[in-house]
């Protein structure tokens, strides 16, 4: 979905990504989606954010570590929920779309409300 709705626009695409770790509660990132979505996604530029995990453990490519879930969202044409931590739960989808470029949200885990994020015009698509 993210390269679908991406690679189309006329600048390199910025997605931030919130979340490296496997799981919650963890500083693991053995088998973390984060990790394959990194990996598998073409040289755009990247905003990554984990309350835990160091981004130094991202070795494949050149990311930017950030400080807050809403530096990621900063500017992003995408943003990521790829670790459902707590603390993305208290986010703001307002505040998500007043900070980003896009509208595009992926959020596997369902960790945002969707009736906010649809509320704040977010493009929001969860699993399930």
């Amino acid at each position: 979905m993210l390269r679908r709705s991406l690679q189309g626009l006329s600048h390199q695409p910025t997605v931030g990504i919130l979340g490296l770790a496997y799981k919650a509660h963890t500083d693991c990132v053995t088998h973390a989606a984060a990790i394959a979505l990194i990996r598998g996604l073409p040289a755009w530029r990247l905003q990554v954010y984990d309350p835990v995990v160091p981004i130094e453990v991202v070795r494949d490519r050149a990311v930017a570590g950030v400080g807050s879930a809403i530096d990621a969202a900063r500017g992003a044409d995408a943003v990521a929920v790829m670790t459902p931590w707590p603390e993305f739960t208290t986010l703001s989808c307002v505040e998500i779309a007043r900070v980003m470029r896009g509208r595009l949200v992926l959020d596997p885990y369902r960790v945002l409300d969707r009736r906010a994020a649809q509320s704040a015009d977010l493009d929001y698509y969860g699993l399930g």
